[in-house]
């Protein structure tokens, strides 16, 4: 018979062990990596402000070329009258507003088209003059030219 309790003797007997059948029970949450971000890239105004509009961020990709840069939004259920990409000084804003179908009797709920907004910074390197935008497949394509470099100019000594 034992009279003392060591941290060995403890741990061994309290331990759970590490398999999926203990948690049932548990409530899942999502990532809070996921939270964090939606935070951290909300403007302050919509962070801030009462009753802001919320907007949905959907995932991207940038895609760089020799000459092009190509921005790739997932943006699936929107269609290409829904979407207003604009230009504003240097920012790209890629917008879109869908009416919620609230006359549904949905049962089960795990997705909306909500409207989303999504803003991009241009380099002074990109011809706003030359965007260009394909959507197909629930995917935006935006393609940014970049602008020709002047070669380096030589100035002779008289």
């Amino acid at each position: 018979m034992k009279t003392c309790n060591t941290r060995e003797d403890r741990g061994r007997h309290n331990r759970r062990p590490h398999n999926r059948k203990h948690r049932r029970g548990q409530v899942r949450m999502p990532h809070f990596g996921n939270i964090v971000n939606e935070i951290l890239h909300a403007p302050l105004a919509e962070v801030f402000a009462e009753g802001a509009k919320t907007y949905r961020r959907p995932a991207s990709n940038i895609i760089e070329q020799d000459a092009t840069i190509r921005i790739d939004l997932a943006i699936p259920g929107f269609a290409k009258s829904e979407v207003k990409i604009a230009i504003e000084k240097d920012l790209l804003t890629i917008s879109a507003n869908k009416e919620a179908n609230k006359e549904a009797g949905y049962k089960l709920r795990e997705f909306d088209y909500s409207d989303f907004r999504r803003s991009f910074r241009l380099s002074e390197k990109i011809d706003q003059d030359a965007i260009s935008a394909e959507f197909k497949n629930g995917i935006l394509s935006v393609t940014l030219v970049k602008k020709e470099e002047e070669p380096a100019k030589t100035i002779t000594i008289h």
